[in-house]
């Protein structure tokens, strides 16, 4: 085996010595860069979390703003746009109709068969008496279906 001399080694121990240290300084500068990094990726993050939440509240928002519209629509082409109360206070009061006269009318002899049904239906020469609860709900026009 050959040896080297001894300045030689020493030479080359120093050489890897100090290149030893700038791998050492590159990892130093690596790690710096890294945590920056690190600590950008938290603050990204964190921005992504607030605009998740954001448009979360937004979806909420647009959720009910489209159930209001959908309700606004419903009113807006409801019909009849006069309820049935309506044309029968307008029949009573305005137009002098006796409202009572009409309920006699209607019940006529079938009164008491009325009050004694709970559900059911009154044939008449005129029209069918829908009865529910012991009360007239509807009238059906002759051969009418409901």
């Amino acid at each position: 085996m050959k040896t080297r001399p001894v300045r030689i080694v020493r030479e080359e121990i120093k050489n890897t010595q100090l290149y030893s240290s700038q791998k050492q300084n590159e990892l130093a500068e690596l790690e710096g860069e890294l945590k920056a990094a690190r600590s950008v990726l938290e603050k990204i993050e964190a921005q992504y979390n607030n605009l998740a939440a954001a448009k979360a509240r937004a979806d909420k928002k647009l959720i009910l703003l489209h159930d209001e519209k959908k309700v606004l629509e419903n009113r807006r082409n409801r019909t009849p746009l006069v309820s049935d109360h309506a044309v029968v206070r307008y029949i009573e009061r305005v137009m002098g109709g006796d409202i009572e006269a009409v309920r006699k009318r209607i019940s006529g002899s079938y009164s008491n068969k009325i009050k004694k049904m709970d559900d059911g239906r009154i044939e008449r020469n005129d029209c069918t008496l829908v009865v529910t609860d012991n009360q007239v709900v509807t009238i059906l026009a002759p051969g009418e279906e409901s």
